[in-house]
Formats: C-alpha cells, structure tokens, sequence
C-alpha cells in the first residue's frame, strides 16, 4: 500500500496539507493533534506530584483545569499555548492506575487523624492530598486520582 493510501486510511494529512500550531488539515475541517500516551502519562503525573507541568513537545507552560466530579472522578483539561495542543485527561490516562486500591481501615483511620490534626492529608495509595469537608460528627475524604472516599461502603479489610 502507498504512503499516501495509508495516511489517507487513517483521515491524517494530505499531500500538500502541513500543520500548524499542531493542526494538521483534513480537506476542509482541522483535526487537533494531540500527545503521545507517553507524553500524556507524563502530563498527569507532573500535575499529581504538584510540579510546574510543561509541554511535553515545546517546554512550554501547560494551562491546567481541574474539574472535579460528585461520584470521585476528574476531568484534567490540559493545554499549551505555545504549540496549541490540548486534551482531556482522566483516570484512565494515570500511568500508575493499575496499582490504585481501595483505602484499607487503617488508611482510613491514619487519613482522618491527620485531617483532624493538622488540616491535610496526603492519600497512602496514590500520594495525592486528600480533599475533606468537615460536618458535626462526620469527616468525608475523597482522593481525586485514585478515586478513593471513605464514603463508599466497601473499605478493603485484608485478612
């Protein structure tokens, strides 16, 4: 099969078509080029560890949008304005996902302390801090990145 057959296979760049601030033309619509799984792991983990998130192709400075839903889930709106690239991230797009588990009790019981004690907490699964609200006779953590709560009825008790 022809180059040019291939590309076309796919809807991504014609002969003649190049991008530009990461747009590549498809007939008459542009199709916004976005980052690499690898680039996009590396995005969600920067944002996690607290560090300055920086374009993965361009070193330039990433705008980030946390949006946080009721159930525990996130949308991580990321875009450069450099290269014009953006996409959303979620859960899905963590490169440590499969080592996410439930909080044990004890987890649960050290997490709480240290909110009653000092006002933060960092989650013990995933090292992120943890988000509270505080209400007469009840504390709700929730940990955005791995999706933990002690709100959910089955915390994980090992045998």
């Amino acid at each position: 099969m022809a180059a040019g057959a291939e590309a076309g296979a796919v809807g991504i760049g014609m002969a003649g078509t190049g991008g530009r601030n990461g747009l590549e033309f498809f007939g008459n619509r542009e199709i916004l080029m976005s980052w690499s799984p690898e680039q996009t792991h590396q995005i969600v983990e920067q944002f996690w560890e607290s560090i300055g998130v920086r374009c993965p192709d361009d070193n330039g400075p990433l705008r980030l949008k946390l949006r946080k839903f009721r159930g525990g889930d996130y949308d991580l709106l990321a875009a450069c304005p450099v290269c014009g690239k953006r996409k959303e991230l979620r859960r899905a797009d963590d490169p440590h996902r499969r080592r996410f588990r439930r909080w044990t009790i004890g987890e649960v019981q050290r997490v709480s302390e240290s909110v009653a004690r000092i006002g933060s907490a960092l989650c013990p699964v995933c090292g992120a801090p943890i988000d509270w609200q505080a209400a007469p006779g009840l504390l709700l953590l929730r940990c955005f990145r791995c999706g933990n709560s002690n709100s959910w009825q089955h915390v994980y008790t090992p045998n």
